[in-house]
């Protein structure tokens, strides 16, 4: 059932040469992305080496952050009202 559910298993080297495709280097990869929604509907998406991250692990850029959280306590994506941490 496994087998039908996953597919086969993919050996060490197939793996070392299948990276996506639209995947240019680690550093994108790793990269941390605002989750903020725009008036226009479309996430920031801008890259962030300090980022506000919420407790619910929604990462925001410290513009869309100080703006939100300047007079809203609660996360802009899924309201949830738990603290948020500043991180680097």
């Amino acid at each position: 059932y496994w087998y039908q559910v996953l597919g086969s298993p993919v050996d060490e080297e197939e793996m070392a040469t299948s990276a996506p495709v639209d995947v240019q280097d680690e550093h994108e990869v790793l990269a941390l992305h605002c989750n903020f929604v725009q008036q226009n509907g479309r996430p920031c998406a801008c890259r962030t080496d300090v980022g506000w991250l919420t407790c619910c692990a929604h990462l925001f850029c410290s513009n869309h952050a100080k703006e939100w959280f300047g007079s809203n306590m609660d996360c802009p994506l899924c309201k949830t009202g738990e603290a948020v941490n500043v991180m680097k």
